[in-house]
């Protein structure tokens, strides 16, 4: 078997590594208001009353079950 460097691997290597990435970085942005204040800070800061960190829909995680 060949060792994979980072430049030979395929664009679907790439784009999997990518968007596992993201998948992760979505799941801890989403489990971010269990910090107590957080969301009051962020809409303090940005000034937007509506601003809403967490909670996004279930679709977003698991959108094979819903199509």
């Amino acid at each position: 078997m060949t060792e994979m460097t980072p430049n030979n691997r395929s664009t679907g290597h790439r784009i999997a590594m990518g968007l596992s990435l993201i998948l992760v970085v979505v799941g801890m942005i989403n489990t971010l208001p269990e910090i107590e204040g957080l969301q009051n800070w962020a809409r303090e800061v940005t000034g937007i009353p509506l601003l809403r960190i967490s909670g996004f829909a279930t679709e977003y995680f698991f959108p094979p079950s819903f199509s």
